[in-house]
């Protein structure tokens, strides 16, 4: 997944999956991303990401974790990266 900044066109950095099962859903999307190209990139506190190049661009995470959920993070049309959370209680 090559996302690039293209002046008027709003550009994810990643996209972010709540799951029931963190373990099994890895697996999962192992398997599923594997033929485009897409492997583990790594896993952390906050889910486990698969890209290509070594950058994680599809994360999995399990839902109701730690309270900080980026929802996306967003360039505008004069490059200024908008990130969008929310703070769910835990």
């Amino acid at each position: 997944m090559e996302l690039r900044h293209v002046r008027g066109h709003i550009i994810l950095d990643h996209v972010n999956i709540g799951v029931a099962g963190l373990a099994a859903s890895r697996a999962f999307s192992e398997r599923a991303l594997a033929p485009l190209g897409i492997t583990f990139v790594m896993a952390n506190q906050a889910g486990v990401g698969f890209g290509s190049g070594g950058k994680p661009e599809f994360w999995i995470s399990e839902r109701g974790g730690s309270g900080l959920v980026h929802i996306a993070f967003v360039l505008d049309p004069d490059g200024n990266n908008i990130e969008a959370v929310t703070h769910i209680a835990g």
